[in-house]
């Protein structure tokens, strides 16, 4: 029990309560919120990414047993593939500075005309008020 999951679980819980209550007073009041603030964040979003997990065991079927072997073998691929996707970017947009340039200038012009003149009336999604057509909802 003492290396059960609550066990971990309630470790982590009290180790980043100490550390923010060591923000709030050690640092400022508002470094400690805000840390405060993104921990409850990042709990919200496990809590979500447990769900989607359940959706998809049950989807394909996972026994019981294999569980926690796909869930190291997912963890361990997502942190190696996100790794890749970043080195790749960075070394992207190191040799491609000009076109990266070219992509901010886009982005730029576009964010200033949807600000001064709004969505064009072909963007405007009418439909989407529209729950009947949904098959979720």
């Amino acid at each position: 029990m003492l290396g059960g999951p609550l066990f971990r679980v309630s470790l982590v819980i009290i180790s980043a309560v100490a550390f923010g209550a060591g923000l709030y007073r050690g640092a400022s009041k508002d470094v400690g919120t805000e840390f405060f603030a993104a921990f409850v964040l990042e709990i919200a979003m496990s809590a979500e990414n447990l769900f989607a997990i359940y959706l998809v065991f049950r989807y394909f079927r996972v026994p019981p047993a294999l569980q926690e072997h796909v869930l190291w073998w997912g963890f361990g691929l997502s942190a190696l593939l996100r790794g890749a996707v970043i080195v790749s970017g960075g070394l992207f947009i190191a040799a491609q500075k000009e076109a990266i340039l070219l992509f901010a200038c886009v982005v730029i012009y576009s964010g200033y005309r949807l600000a001064v003149h709004g969505a064009p009336e072909d963007m405007v999604d009418d439909a989407r008020n529209n729950v009947e057509g949904n098959k979720i909802v």
